[in-house]
């Protein structure tokens, strides 16, 4: 990173910087400007894709482009989709909202070249919504990682190392959905954020193509992390069948283990309040109560205007310290572990009524989204599902993985 960082300098102190065009962007806020965007997107040679989501359930709020040309022009657009000043929080009419998503599915479909950062997720959205994605063949995140997959794949991160005209942006929507934001002020921003990924991704992947066109090893890692890509996105919009009857009799016997381990904890250090999902009440035990030495997350001691940390890392740490902190951390994380279990397969309920987490929302599919480039080797990495309706499976306690069966037909192999 150091060397890449240096090597930006001397081509400023040379007058050799990369150049890019400037960001123009237009917000489509009338049918006619998506069918302007659609006519000169679909002449274009590569288009950058990106989506933003929010609401629950999951859905699109904005999808954006970004295209060049033959002739090397570039331009960006963006196609609103969501806005919480509408009582149905829809920025169309009923019938304009149908032109605009049709408009988004012909540029999906048409056959430019594709890419997109981190695709399987902006993906699974249009295979959800039945908007296409056809002739998607790159995707900077993997391309970055057929090349370092030891160092960090956001777009932000690999932004800052190939371009030399180059100011971060993710910033620029913090704040944009709390209630006093929301406005045309802070839908501007949105909008123009979204735009910039795809103006950034589409310059991070004409960089990158030079360097795959020319590095032998790089395309080879590329078109074997490019197949498990396409695998982990199929496994994850398909899921795996999920047994109710198992999920309640594990929720209750996960139920009474919580029950009994937090009421343990709240006697050993007499506090009948106490919540273990409070990060500043376990701070709170740890270094107040307890007067342990404050650590970081990576569990090395804190130093300066280093934050203390309650983490898995900072307590296995702090166990080590003493016996009697070992004996409560034991006793805090006898009480964690089951709540943590019903949030990864059966939810937490909430004081609303509601149940977040786990796959009680949709369906009766127990879904996670896999990445290959999770990882620096090639195995799949796991987190939450796209759709908000799954957790990470390779948390789920081996003996409670009995709820997932195989589909008629099929058969589980492990």
């Amino acid at each position: 990173i150091l060397a890449q960082d240096w090597a930006k300098i001397a081509r400023f102190y040379h007058g050799k910087q990369r150049k890019l065009p400037a960001f123009n962007y237009s917000i489509c806020r009338t049918i006619q400007d998506c069918f302007a965007a659609r006519d000169w997107l679909l002449e274009a040679k590569c288009i950058a894709v990106d989506i933003e989501t929010a609401l629950f359930p999951a859905q699109i709020t904005c999808v954006g482009y970004t295209g060049i040309n033959a002739r090397g022009q570039t331009r960006t657009f963006v196609i609103p989709l969501y806005n919480p000043r509408e009582s149905d929080g829809c920025f169309w009419d009923e019938h304009d909202h149908v032109v605009a998503l049709m408009c988004i599915r012909e540029i999906n479909e048409s056959g430019v070249l594709k890419v997109l950062q981190n695709g399987n997720y902006d993906a699974s959205y249009f295979i959800r919504d039945n908007l296409g994605l056809n002739n998607w063949l790159l995707d900077t995140m993997l391309m970055w990682y057929a090349l370092y997959m030891e160092l960090p794949k956001s777009l932000d991160f690999i932004s800052s190392i190939l371009l030399d005209v180059y100011q971060y942006w993710k910033d620029d929507i913090k704040g944009a959905e709390e209630k006093d934001e929301i406005g045309s002020f802070g839908l501007e921003k949105y909008w123009r954020y979204n735009g910039l990924d795809t103006y950034y991704t589409l310059f991070n992947c004409l960089y990158l193509m030079r360097l795959l066109q020319n590095n032998p090893v790089m395309q080879f890692n590329y078109r074997d992390v490019w197949m498990r890509s396409v695998s982990a996105l199929r496994m994850s919009m398909r899921g795996v069948k999920a047994d109710k009857a198992k999920l309640t009799e594990h929720r209750e016997k996960l139920k009474s283990e919580y029950e009994t381990a937090i009421e343990r904890l709240r006697y050993l250090i007499a506090d009948p309040e106490f919540n273990v999902n409070s990060p500043a009440q376990k701070k709170s035990l740890l270094y107040d109560v307890l007067g342990a030495r404050p650590r970081t997350a990576k569990g090395r001691f804190a130093k300066g205007d280093e934050s203390a940390s309650s983490g898995a890392i900072a307590l296995k740490a702090i166990k080590s310290d003493h016996p009697l902190f070992k004996y409560v951390i034991t006793a805090l994380e006898d009480s964690m572990e089951p709540d943590k279990q019903m949030g990864l397969i059966t939810g937490r309920e909430q004081p609303d009524g509601q149940v977040k987490g786990g796959i009680k929302f949709f369906t009766d599919r127990f879904r996670t989204c896999y990445s290959p480039a999770g990882t620096t080797s090639t195995r799949f990495s796991s987190k939450g599902s796209n759709f908000w309706d799954g957790t990470n499976a390779q948390n789920i306690r081996a003996s409670m993985r009995d709820f997932l069966v195989a589909d008629p037909g099929c058969i589980l192999m492990d």
